[in-house]
């Protein structure tokens, strides 16, 4: 992804997922990668656990002094399936936008009437492989590292490097590594559908 432009992600989920703490991790690991500047601000609508949230994530290879909502993105994160719908139309960049969802349903992406819209789309599974390694924290399911994994490989932001190293900084040595195991698993996981030609 060329980032001498600005390169602007939308991370959306629910309350209790990570959502603002994935947007960090990110940044952090394209900051390691070689990224300039990173950005992040999150957008809290009901402030509780469940309740619809966004985190805002720009990079760039320039200094970035917009610290507005982001209206379109480049890239869509979508933690959980059921708020599809959240993405609207407006926020789609026509060919141009890249959308990556964690569903059990290969092809929920289908459920948007508009999803021609986007260049990519891509699934990945990521409560399951945070489940089937145990990847719990406070009895909380742990699901953004896996995508953070599924981010590396659709996209050209940071590497798998960026993210090890990012994660040990973040969680230490010994709770870094089931995240990085996810993140691993999700990498090798994700299916990735070309929209436009």
């Amino acid at each position: 992804m060329d980032t001498k432009n600005l390169v602007e992600l939308i991370f959306i989920g629910r309350g209790g997922q990570g959502i603002v703490t994935a947007a960090q991790l990110a940044g952090a690991a394209a900051f390691k990668t070689g990224i300039k500047d990173v950005n992040i601000a999150p957008f809290f609508g009901a402030e509780r656990r469940g309740a619809p949230v966004e985190a805002y994530l720009r990079l760039a290879n320039q200094k970035i002094n917009i610290y507005s909502n982001i209206e379109q993105a480049d890239i869509f994160i979508l933690f959980d399936d059921s708020l599809l719908n959240n993405i609207s139309q407006r926020r789609v960049k026509h060919n141009q936008t890249k959308l990556l969802i964690n569903s059990a349903d290969a092809e929920i992406y289908k459920k948007l009437e508009y999803y021609k819209e986007f260049s990519e789309i891509a699934i990945i599974n990521a409560t399951n492989i945070a489940k089937s390694i145990n990847l719990y924290v406070g009895g909380a399911l742990i699901i953004n590292t896996a995508l953070i994994g599924a981010l590396a490989k659709f996209t050209d932001l940071y590497d798998s490097s960026a993210i090890e190293k990012t994660f040990i900084e973040t969680f230490g040595q010994k709770n870094s590594q089931k995240n990085i195991e996810a993140a691993k698993i999700s990498f090798n996981e994700l299916k990735i559908i070309k929209i436009t030609e």
